[in-house]
């Protein structure tokens, strides 16, 4: 009974909470335009939990995940039409021997690191301000990523480790989502209280009135 109430068994029964959710997660992305949903549904249910809530996590999942889910679906397309597109275009240019190439590729990366930028803040902000239209949603998180540019590059720096890990370590996969989750949902808090936009609607009236 003291084993049960020990702090370890505490700290033993949210790691396991982790990674429930991160299987929840990698089962719910398998339909592919699902995954921007799946995501935000993930960040909602660690967002939770960081603020003291509780540690439900079926509830909690589906709950968010069924919240404007034609929009979340529509934002997941986004992305895929334009990780497509970079694909193609880099395809394109390693086969191309001109003085272009250089621009070409210079231009693909800009617009990858751009996009990771925005993969940094976007479902933050997504879960933390409600009723937000795709193009405020993506204007909000370009503006913070490149005021916070600090914090954005510390992001997209764990982005890859976690990508380079993953690629050594596969099974990570399966049980890293909610952890990442929880450390891209601290830059982004950090990030827009350092700008003054914690409160909802924040960003909206700072911004997007220019």
């Amino acid at each position: 009974m003291n084993w049960i109430n020990s702090k370890f068994y505490g700290n033993l029964l949210i790691f396991t909470n982790y990674i429930l959710l991160s299987l929840l997660w990698i089962i719910c992305c398998l339909p592919v335009m699902t995954i921007f949903a799946a995501t935000t549904s993930m960040f909602s249910v660690v967002k939770n939990w960081r603020n003291g809530g509780d540690e439900r996590i079926l509830s909690e999942f589906f709950g968010a995940m069924k919240k404007s889910i034609f929009q979340k679906i529509l934002i997941n397309f986004i992305f895929i039409l334009f990780f497509i597109v970079v694909y193609e275009d880099l395809t394109l240019m390693t086969s191309i021997q001109s003085s272009l190439l250089f621009l070409g590729i210079s231009f693909i990366l800009l617009s990858t690191l751009l996009m990771f930028s925005v993969l940094v803040h976007i479902f933050n902000i997504y879960i933390q301000f409600e009723k937000i239209s795709i193009v405020i949603l993506f204007k909000n998180a370009l503006l913070i990523s490149a005021a916070q540019f600090k914090w954005t590059i510390a992001g997209i720096a764990f982005l890859l480790l976690c990508a380079i890990t993953v690629y050594v370590l596969p099974f990570l996969l399966f049980i890293i989502g909610s952890f990442v989750a929880f450390v891209l949902i601290s830059i982004s808090e950090r990030s827009l209280n350092n700008m003054g936009l914690k409160e909802s609607g924040g960003v909206i009236e700072k911004y997007n009135s220019y």
